[in-house]
């Protein structure tokens, strides 16, 4: 039945209806389609979301992880930068070996996260529903981010060491 209110509303005109056509129809539980199906779809979007928000944490604890480990192996190579520095390297060089010190690991880790998702991708599908579970964008997404923390992590302690007098750092150690 169409209405042009609220689907609710038209519970008792409904009922009478029935009741007009034939008395001995029951008419118990009136309710709208938009009712039936997310009544339906309940169980399914609670485990999503409950998913969702598992997952959206995972990522959040990973790239505070990952920058977390990445700063504290910059800064444990602050004495090594000093004195690459002391003995003639240039600053943007310090830069480049601590970038690619630093991601390195992370561009291995990726890739082979990226292959076990895709490969464990298939345990997703009946719970996904307008996404596939090889969709790009995400991955991709989730790799930028990564990345983008990574490079940040490596970034700011070698950024800090290379401002660093190549004098004070030799006379710490």
């Amino acid at each position: 039945m169409h209405t042009k209110g609220k689907p609710d509303d038209a519970g008792p005109a409904l009922r009478a209806l029935v009741k007009s056509i034939d008395p001995s129809l029951p008419v118990s539980r009136v309710r709208s389609v938009e009712t039936l199906v997310a009544s339906s779809v309940s169980t399914r979007r609670f485990t999503m979301t409950l998913l969702a928000t598992f997952a959206g944490f995972a990522a959040v604890l990973a790239l505070a992880g990952v920058a977390g480990v990445l700063m504290y192996s910059m800064s444990r190579r602050r004495g090594e930068m000093g004195l690459r520095l002391a003995l003639g390297a240039q600053r943007n060089q310090l830069l480049t070996l601590a970038m690619r010190v630093g991601l390195m690991p992370v561009v291995i880790g990726l890739i082979a996260g990226i292959g076990v998702a895709a490969w464990m991708s298939g345990l997703m599908t009946s719970l996904l529903y307008g996404i596939k579970p090889s969709d790009p964008l995400t991955y991709v997404g989730v790799a930028a981010a990564l990345m983008a923390a990574a490079a940040l992590a490596c970034y700011l302690p070698a950024r800090t060491v290379m401002r660093v007098d190549p004098a004070s750092v030799m006379r710490i150690d």
